[in-house]
């Protein structure tokens, strides 16, 4: 009887294990259509500008951070340059009369 119950609690033990091995495991890193890198990142949130890169996915922000490692279909290198993800340039945007 205790040799089944130890083999019993050794099998779910291994279960366990295995599954949560599993949900641990490093997930592929993501790859980009598009990447901006090493701009002034404006965010809108009132932080002053920092460093970093943006990754486009189907035409959407996917993420932003350090992305120098990722792979992409294109770079554009943004040095010296502000980029403020999620603006629209006031002008162009909204019903205006043309005339």
């Amino acid at each position: 009887m205790k040799r089944g119950l130890i083999f019993f609690v050794a099998v779910i033990s291994l279960i366990f294990l295995l599954t949560c091995s599993l949900s641990f495991a490093e997930k592929p890193a993501p790859s980009f259509d598009l990447v901006i890198t090493n701009g002034h990142i404006i965010d809108g949130t009132g932080s002053p500008w920092y460093s970093g890169d943006i990754g486009i996915s189907n035409g959407k922000i996917t993420a932003i951070g350090n992305l120098s490692e990722t792979a992409r279909k294109h770079t554009i290198d943004a040095r010296e340059m502000i980029v403020a993800p999620g603006f629209r340039h006031a002008g162009t945007v909204g019903n205006y009369d043309s005339g």
